[in-house]
């Protein structure tokens, strides 16, 4: 069966919208025109020393295969404890993004969930600590983090809960409550960490430093260059620690055994799943390693997007999006706040679907076109939400950061519908026996895919 995004890339029809294409070039030159953002991520103050580099050198900093390796690992045991959470009573929301520029706080985060007042945040590890000592020590930045979290968000919880699980075992867990019992002190470890890397920054020579990153090891890009010389340093410590108090909480962890959570609900479907319904099932019955995917690259600058539309104030909020599940085609299909855009038009605020393409290529003829594979993904996510318009946001990092804004009109065929629900119905039962029946991956996906092999049998 053809690739269901060249099905649905025949029903387009392509226009450039030239003024959401100013706006954004306009307020993207804006930023550009900063040598950096006007904020700091959390998790880049839980490990300013990385930052610095990773700032520093973009050109030479990249992430260690060690660290694609564990974050490849993490994402099913971490998916696999969200959806459980997700069942707790009091749960709010998951992917919470808390920014703490509105509360004159140059930090932004992305918390796992909220429960209640707390915030919940998950990490998955190789071993469990054995106890609270181990966790601080070899932990820091995860308490940190959690910690910072308060601080930027308006209700600054005091009590917030930090679940650690194994790379191979989601049942194997860890439950602790961090108190905060100075929120004034976090803060001004938050604002002098802040103050520190903004120095570091405007400044020609290394920082001086007394401690080695956080996730230090042999395989390093800035060690390997020859541009650090702190890995022999002491790591760098837990520095709230005295100001909160730690405990451990079996209750959560039994809590969290005893919600059971179907194999076809482990994970939700995303427009990728529907794109790549053969390879989803063949990783649940095919032991194959596959190589690590790097996408810092187009992750780094799809967030500078993002914040765009944060400050044109083109971004839904958590109501709207709440909306919008509620009347989505196929429920499972995971929609988040940044798959769509809201235009005001007329006076009228309206809400449509929206896809952000970062293309690294530094070939001109590619800023006019939208590729088939495109459409047929933005078609999809119009479809579920029962739309016949959506907008394609394409960023060229490499020809002088041109930005190119598509509105996208579809006409689609009758029963075009029933057979996505169909690719959702048997991605939720995993049955590989109805394999043929699921449409190939595009082939540029084919090549060097791992399950190749098995999926032509």
């Amino acid at each position: 069966m053809e690739d269901i995004t060249q099905q649905i890339s025949h029903f387009a029809k392509v226009s450039l919208h030239g003024t959401l294409s100013g706006i954004i070039k306009k307020r993207l030159n804006n930023q550009q025109s900063r040598v950096r953002k006007d904020y700091f991520g959390v998790t880049d103050i839980c490990n300013p020393l990385q930052t610095y580099f990773r700032i520093k050198y973009p050109g030479i900093y990249k992430d260690s295969v060690e660290t694609k390796k564990r974050f490849s690992l993490g994402k099913k045991q971490h998916n696999i404890i969200q959806k459980k959470l997700e069942t707790m009573k009091g749960f709010v929301d998951r992917e919470i993004i808390l920014d703490g520029r509105l509360l004159g706080i140059p930090l932004k985060g992305r918390a796992d969930a909220k429960i209640d007042a707390s915030i919940w945040e998950i990490k998955s590890k190789e071993v469990l600590p054995k106890d609270i000592n181990e966790l601080l020590k070899n932990y820091p930045q995860d308490i940190e983090q959690l910690c910072f979290y308060s601080l930027i968000d308006p209700e600054a919880p005091k009590e917030n809960i930090l679940i650690n699980t194994t790379y191979s075992n989601s049942e194997d867990g860890k439950a602790y409550k961090i108190t905060i019992n100075d929120l004034g002190k976090i803060k001004n470890i938050a604002m002098a960490r802040i103050e520190k890397l903004n120095k570091w920054l405007d400044e020609d020579n290394l920082p001086v430093f007394p401690f080695r990153c956080r996730y230090c090891n042999g395989d390093c890009n800035i060690k390997n260059s020859d541009l650090c010389s702190f890995f022999e340093n002491e790591s760098l410590t837990c520095e709230v620690k005295d100001f909160i108090s730690i405990e451990e909480v079996p209750e959560i962890e039994e809590d969290l055994k005893k919600i059971s959570v179907f194999k076809s609900e482990i994970m939700p479907v995303f427009l990728f799943n529907l794109i790549t319904p053969r390879k989803l099932i063949l990783q649940e019955f095919c032991d194959l390693e596959e190589e690590p995917f790097d996408n810092s690259y187009k992750t780094e600058h799809k967030q500078l997007i993002q914040d765009v539309l944060y400050e044109e104030g083109k971004v839904i909020n958590n109501e709207e999006l709440k909306k919008l599940k509620e009347s989505q085609k196929i429920k499972e299909i995971y929609q988040g706040r940044n798959s769509f855009i809201k235009l005001n038009l007329n006076g009228e605020e309206k809400i449509f679907p929206l896809l952000i393409h970062i293309n690294p290529k530094t070939d001109p003829g590619l800023l006019q076109k939208v590729s088939d594979y495109k459409r047929g993904e933005l078609g999809l996510h119009c479809l579920n939400n029962g739309v016949n318009q959506g907008y394609l946001i394409a960023y060229f990092p490499e020809q002088n950061h041109e930005v190119r804004v598509f509105e996208i009109s579809y006409n689609f065929e009758k029963g075009i519908l029933e057979e996505i629900k169909k690719i959702a119905e048997i991605i939720k039962s995993k049955d590989k026996e109805r394999l043929s029946e699921l449409p190939k991956c595009p082939d540029f996906m084919c090549k060097d895919c791992a399950y190749r092999g098995v999926c032509l049998e």
